[in-house]
């Protein structure tokens, strides 16, 4: 199945670090993972990887090995898809979050400082997360019920995005996430849906291009 995850979650950095997290899922050791992934990051404050970790809560649940890529319960391609990317999704905000925080620390700030500005956006990170799996979910019920091939359906008012008014009344394949994303999950409040076909050769992949890669 191929499930492309975005630019940013598939770089060289992110998959090193999506891959030091693997590694260390079942004997997690805080110190060695921060000073593997500053070997990736090497412009970043140890501080800040490690409080990076700390947000993620990594350390605590890593000695169960989902925390930073929990079980869906489901097990049709979406979801399989999802459960794949998501490692990687969680090593990109490692990589953003890891900056931010190093940044900030350098304006003189104290990592209890920098970690509570951070959890703004570990909430969003967590809420992505939340609406990626959600829309796996829905599509691979979709399927079940209208075959492989299936239609994407937005709202049609002045709150529906770009790249969701593009995709609707395009089709894409169940076994392949559009580059946007699933239905429902190509922005914090994405109300799109999956549906049957629509009657066109239209795909949503064809759509938006140029547009925001999920």
């Amino acid at each position: 199945m191929s499930a492309p995850v975005s630019s940013v979650a598939s770089s060289i950095p992110v998959k090193a670090i999506a891959g030091v997290l693997t590694r260390m899922s079942k004997t997690y050791n805080p110190t060695a993972t921060t000073a593997a992934i500053g070997l990736i990051l090497p412009a970043r404050d140890p501080r800040a990887i490690r409080a990076a970790l700390a947000l993620t809560d990594h350390d605590k649940t890593a000695k169960r090995g989902t925390r930073h890529n929990p079980r869906l319960k489901g097990t049709g391609d979406a979801a399989r898809a999802v459960q794949s990317d998501e490692i990687n999704y969680r090593a990109a905000y490692i990589e953003k979050a890891s900056q931010r925080m190093t940044d900030s620390l350098k304006s003189g700030k104290t990592v209890r400082e920098v970690m509570r500005e951070e959890r703004t956006y570990y909430k969003a990170h967590e809420l992505a997360r939340a609406n990626r799996q959600a829309s796996a979910l829905k599509v691979d019920a979709a399927t079940a019920a209208f075959g492989g091939l299936l239609g994407w359906r937005s709202r049609d008012d002045g709150k529906v995005s770009p790249e969701c008014k593009a995709a609707h009344g395009a089709n894409f394949s169940a076994t392949s996430r559009p580059r946007i994303g699933w239905p429902g999950s190509v922005h914090p409040h994405c109300r799109c849906l999956p549906g049957p076909a629509w009657a066109t050769k239209r795909t949503v992949d064809g759509s938006t291009i140029g547009m925001k890669v999920a």
